[in-house]
């Protein structure tokens, strides 16, 4: 199955899946992980069904008492999902208690797997958790970059937005995680946009 059919189609359940299963990683986490770069991901953690996932992630992964014997890979895993919600959901919901408790876990993986993926992804964590200052461009670009097609014309070389002159912009009535600034430049975009388009369950 696709990157987004899975989205499309499975993203609520799984979410209800992640919020029964208090694991810091687990079958629900780690198929959401494999869609979180999609649209679909970005516009699903908007909905109602995708409310306080980041805050529930964190505290997962503050609590789950098996989280330190995680190898290096399922850290780098967890990390990166966690540091994808930051940056999509913020951290106004983390409970402070969570995040006093997960800060230790995540400065200890930046050392003990220095150079690698984990502890790449647990500075991303630190850096959105503790709102450096230094990281904070940064964050904002990728942020956009991953929220783009929600608010940015899907036809080529236009650019258009809301913010930027394009006005209301049109929703694609079967995906919802594509806008287009007029019906000529949604119908421009539709060969290169039909092979990611599904009907959403959200």
């Amino acid at each position: 199955m696709d990157y987004s059919e899975l989205a499309a189609k499975h993203l609520p359940a799984l979410a209800d899946q992640l919020r029964a299963d208090s694991s810091a990683l687990s079958p629900s986490m780690t198929l959401m992980n494999t869609v979180s770069h999609t649209p679909y991901f970005a516009r699903f953690l908007k909905t109602p069904g995708g409310q306080g996932i980041a805050a529930l992630h964190v505290k997962h992964m503050a609590q789950d008492p098996t989280v330190g014997a995680l190898d290096a890979d399922s850290i780098g895993e967890a990390t990166q999902f966690l540091s994808t919600l930051l940056l999509l959901q913020g951290i106004a919901d983390v409970e402070q208690a969570d995040k006093t408790a997960l800060m230790p876990k995540l400065r200890s993986w930046v050392q003990v797997y220095r150079g690698q993926f984990a502890a790449e992804t647990s500075s991303r964590c630190i850096a959105s958790l503790t709102s450096d200052p230094t990281m904070r461009t940064h964050m904002i670009q990728v942020k956009a970059l991953l929220e783009e097609s929600l608010h940015k014309c899907g036809s080529t070389n236009c650019g258009l937005s809301a913010s930027n002159g394009g006005g209301q912009l049109l929703q694609c009535s079967r995906c919802k995680s594509a806008v287009y600034c007029s019906q000529e430049h949604q119908k421009q975009a539709w060969r290169s946009h039909k092979a990611t388009c599904f009907q959403v369950t959200f």
